[in-house]
């Protein structure tokens, strides 16, 4: 059966029509309301913390739309990333781009010409961040971690880009630049050869004392370090080695999964390497076994030699030895640095390198500017740590000043007889001066100028090695251990 048709009039259908705009006008506003609150919610989720960068929002476009002068956007942006690491006064997190990135990358993987230091910005001045790789002309002139470079062959570097130093401190083997130098109230120049700092990470030989104890010094940790000593474990075996010392003096760092490979070679299957905790407190384990190692372990007697210099991986390394192996540590206690970095992409050409965990010994122990404590302490003698002389001054009878006192030390050290602990180069000074010079055909004038230094501080490094306490030290023990 069919409905009827049901007719209304023209000024009702009117009426309708004005009911169903309004109805509609306030659905459609009612309906954009909830759509905004649902993308504005959508937008608090995926960027909680928008607020906090209004002024930075605010200040961008006021420069985009205001500022007079040419600039580039890309260049806006990098440099507020710069201005937040900077923030955080943490050396060992940074804004990487350009060169900077490059020279990241080949840190971890390649070979460069250059001083073998890890620099960093703090209070628009650069500073080694890091121990100098062991054998770099940078180590070889005795610069050290929290060294400031005030200059570069007489320029002022504070202000400059890090790339900007970075590529003037670079250069071609065999070239040489002069640094000015702070260290604590010292200020002092020196003079470097630029030199190949090479990717081998590994050395080994044979103890010429004691042939069957093999020495393998690791100078950092890059991405072929684990084959590297696997490599030379075998090598050292072959040529009769029943004990090692491993020497992690001066090495700065590097990869942790090459430490943790390394590490799993010495210790047990499921013994602790080492833990991470990140920002929330959640820890993280990281244990020995055949899928780090491949099976390959070392049980000969070993010894773990560190000093001042030996930071991050190397005092994982250290660290995972001793107290999961029972391996002894000998040497000074170490620079104590616990934190882990993360290289984060932000595009093809930046990184962030940021600081993400706290690293911890097997026992839990957080070393962070406290270093670890050797098993047994020695150290090289007192002589190794005096500063190097400053190149740019002529030295002669008379002169007071902290770095004669410098001098005077070096002279004793080489078995002069001065005044170690004056400030005044005295006859006894001029004497001893004359005296190295005539034994190594230098011109007898009683001074000091740059190749009397040079020489003197060569001798020095030759008597260093000479009397190494710590290395000694550590073959003994080796020795001990191989007799239980």
């Amino acid at each position: 059966m069919k409905k009827n048709k049901k007719f209304i009039s023209y000024k009702q259908y009117i009426i309708s029509l004005v009911c169903v705009a309004v109805i509609a006008s306030g659905g459609a506003y009612k309906l954009a309301e909830m759509t905004y609150e649902k993308e504005r919610h959508q937008f608090e989720a995926a960027f909680p913390h928008a607020a906090e960068l209004k002024k930075f929002n605010t200040s961008y476009e006021a420069i985009r739309q205001q500022y007079v002068g040419d600039y580039k956007k890309e260049e806006l942006v990098d440099g507020a990333i710069k201005g937040m690491t900077s923030a955080l006064s943490d050396p060992f997190t940074d804004y990487v781009d350009g060169k900077d990135l490059t020279d990241l990358n080949t840190t971890i993987s390649g070979s460069f010409d250059g001083i073998g230091a890890t620099m960093t910005l703090e209070n628009e001045q650069p500073i080694i961040a890091e121990p100098p790789i062991k054998g770099s002309p940078a180590e070889k002139a005795r610069l050290e971690a929290h060294d400031i470079i005030l200059k570069i062959d007489g320029k002022e570097t504070k202000g400059q880009i890090l790339s900007e130093i970075i590529e003037k401190i670079r250069g071609k083997k065999g070239s040489e630049l002069t640094l000015t130098m702070q260290r604590g109230a010292d200020i002092f120049d020196v003079t470097l050869e630029r030199d190949s700092i090479v990717i081998d990470s590994v050395t080994t030989e044979i103890d010429k004392d004691h042939k069957d104890i093999g020495i393998i010094s690791i100078s950092h940790f890059s991405e072929t370090t684990a084959k590297e000593l696997k490599a030379g474990v075998k090598g050292l075996r072959k040529q009769g080695a029943k004990g090692f010392v491993i020497d992690v003096r001066h090495n700065p760092g590097g990869l942790l999964d090459q430490v943790a490979i390394m590490s799993s070679m010495f210790l047990e299957d499921k013994k602790t390497i080492v833990k991470f905790e990140n920002k929330e407190k959640d820890k993280e384990t990281w244990v020995a076994g055949k899928e780090l190692d491949n099976g390959f372990k070392v049980t000969e007697p070993t010894v773990v030699l560190v000093d001042g210099n030996s930071a991050s991986a190397s005092e994982i390394f250290a660290a995972a030895l001793n107290e999961s192996a029972d391996v002894p540590i000998v040497g000074k206690k170490t620079f104590g640095k616990g934190t882990v970095q993360s290289v984060q992409p932000l595009s093809e050409d930046s990184d962030l390198k940021l600081t993400t965990n706290k690293w911890l010994t097997p026992k839990g122990t957080w070393i962070h500017k406290k270093g670890i404590k050797p098993t047994i302490e020695a150290d090289y003698p007192s002589y190794a740590y005096l500063a190097p002389i400053d190149k740019g001054t002529v030295y002669s009878l008379g002169m007071v000043a902290p770095v004669i006192k410098n001098i005077n030390g070096i002279l004793s050290g080489l078995d002069y007889e001065v005044e170690p602990d004056t400030e005044e180069y005295t006859d006894s000074t001029l004497e001893a001066v004359k005296s190295f010079q005539q034994a190594n055909d230098l011109e007898m004038t009683g001074e000091i100028d740059a190749l009397t230094a040079n020489a003197l501080e060569a001798h020095l490094a030759k008597k260093i090695s000479e009397n190494d306490n710590a290395y000694k030290k550590s073959v003994s023990e080796v020795l001990l251990l191989m007799k239980k």
